[in-house]
């Protein structure tokens, strides 16, 4: 376990590195990417939200990252994905926008 966290934070460390290097000028575009990428999620996974609750967060990473890469290479998407996976993953949290009172999901 403790592993893994040494290797998430690095993970993290190296993409905020990556995307900071130049002030992060692209960050309102990036945001702008992200914030339609993630309406279009939920608009596309509220059919299985209202039947089971749940909304599969795959489709919202394969987005994520196809479009970010298209934009920046892969290692400049990569950055991104990391950065805006766990930003959505938050907001989609602290929305109610992942679980209907299923402690699993």
């Amino acid at each position: 376990m403790k592993h893994d966290m040494e290797k998430i934070d690095r993970i993290w460390k190296e993409a905020i590195e990556y995307v900071t290097k130049d002030r992060w000028a692209t960050r309102e575009v990036d945001e702008a990417i992200a914030d339609r990428i993630y309406s279009r999620w939920i608009r596309e996974t509220s059919e299985a939200w209202t039947k089971c609750g749940y909304r599969d967060r795959e489709p919202l990473r394969d987005a994520l990252e196809e479009t970010f890469n298209q934009h920046y290479g892969e290692e400049g998407g990569s950055a991104r994905l990391v950065i805006f996976s766990l930003l959505l993953e938050c907001r989609a949290r602290r929305g109610g926008h992942v679980r209907q009172g299923r402690p699993e999901a």
